[in-house]
């Protein structure tokens, strides 16, 4: 998926629900060629009978790409968006970046 999203050529990418990975597991985790991860948030914990959980893969993400060669991250942040006592471990979260054009 990753050479395909780096073909489109967008500025911006956002990912939905990607997967965020153990550290010992950071090969694993998507990588668009020609673009950094500027901003990412910790949403719920992967089940393990997840495919991806084998592969290192813990829990969900939010996360920003930004293109190398056409953008700057000015600012980045994330936060937590749900009320515990209305979804307990199902947490919901934003990723937040404020970008600049080359």
């Amino acid at each position: 998926i990753a050479e395909t999203l780096a073909q489109v050529g967008a500025d911006v990418i956002g990912t939905n629900e990607d997967i965020e990975f153990n550290e010992s597991s950071q090969d694993n985790a998507l990588s668009i060629p020609g673009y950094t991860k500027v901003a990412a948030c910790r949403g719920e914990a992967l089940w393990d009978s997840e495919t991806a959980y084998a592969w290192g893969g813990r829990w969900l993400q939010n996360a920003i790409y930004i293109r190398d060669e056409t953008m700057t991250k000015v600012h980045s942040f994330s936060k937590n968006i749900s009320d515990a006592q209305v979804v307990g471990e199902y947490v919901r979260c934003t990723a937040i970046a404020d970008l600049q054009m080359k």
